[in-house]
């Protein structure tokens, strides 16, 4: 991260500004002038979220107008997450690993336990037993819908 806040690396020997590489692999082409965030934080590279642009002059009224319409006029930036399973680059499970961890607080075995077999936290095994996270997966679907008659363990 630089000074101004914006993420950087390396190339060789030269220094690259992160959201302005991520423009040009998500769009093809260089930027030709500055490389704007429609979510304004500076540590996005989120290609969907940065638009070629300049900053327009505090002075000039004309120009904040036409800058907020132009950003008007771009999708979006997706509310969610992201892709949901093995299709999210974050993910550590696979479909086939979470079928069986939503079955194991059924049997008592606590959240803190299974994680740690599964190589991630409890909290993250509670979100697949509750229904937050994997819910395209069918098992842990149909699981969600019945009610819960089991006593939590730690």
């Amino acid at each position: 991260m630089n000074n101004r806040g914006y993420g950087v690396f390396c190339v060789g020997r030269r220094v690259v500004m992160a959201h302005r590489r991520m423009f040009e692999l998500g769009h093809g082409l260089p930027p030709s002038g500055m490389t704007l965030h429609t979510c304004d934080k500076k540590t996005c590279v989120n290609p969907s979220h940065l638009y070629e642009g300049s900053k327009p002059n505090p002075c000039n009224a004309g120009a904040v107008l036409l800058e907020e319409i132009e950003r008007k006029a771009l999708p979006a930036a997706s509310s969610s997450r992201g892709r949901p399973g093995i299709n999210n680059p974050r993910a550590r499970l696979t479909e086939e690993q979470v079928k069986p961890i939503r079955v194991f607080p059924d049997q008592g075995v606590p959240p803190r336990m299974i994680g740690s077999s599964f190589g991630v936290d409890a909290k993250s095994i509670r979100n697949i037993d509750e229904g937050k996270t994997w819910s395209h997966v069918p098992e842990v679907a149909r699981q969600v819908e019945a009610p819960k008659k089991r006593r939590r363990g730690g």
